[in-house]
């Protein structure tokens, strides 16, 4: 049995601060309801000598693309963001009404869901609008 102190030397080092890291998130994805994936994944693909500096950690991380259309998101807020299982190049973005405007439909009314596909960043492939503010959307 360790005492307190040999517990807290163990713990503070990089080794077992990377192994334990990379350890619950691999609990945290076997025990979702969304488990359709390899829970084993390490996403940031690291190796374990890299797992080892966990100050550079998000240096892998960059971004690559960004999908936006003004005239349907600009000044709206993000309500919700899915992939779709079936289509794995496409997402969809719902956003609530513009902040600063009143409804006019002619303006794309208080909601609007934007379908995206990853092969075509300049323009989404739909746009949907309602009268009502979207909370939530999802692929079906």
């Amino acid at each position: 049995e360790l005492d307190d102190e040999e517990k807290a030397c163990i713990e503070a080092e990089a080794d077992f601060s990377a192994f334990f890291e990379q350890s619950i998130r691999m609990a945290e994805r076997a025990v979702s309801r969304n488990s359709v994936f390899d829970v084993t994944v390490d996403y940031g693909g690291y190796s374990e000598e890299d797992m080892t500096n966990l100050s550079n950690k998000m240096e892998g991380i960059r971004l690559t693309q960004t999908f936006c259309d003004d005239s349907i998101s600009k000044g709206r807020t993000v309500t919700a963001l899915e992939f779709s299982q079936h289509h794995n190049d496409l997402f969809l973005v719902a956003h609530n009404k513009k902040a600063s405007s009143s409804f006019d439909i002619a303006s794309n009314g208080h909601g609007a869901v934007v379908l995206w596909s990853v092969h075509m960043q300049d323009r989404p492939e739909y746009i949907f609008t309602c009268q009502s503010e979207v909370n939530s959307a999802l692929f079906y």
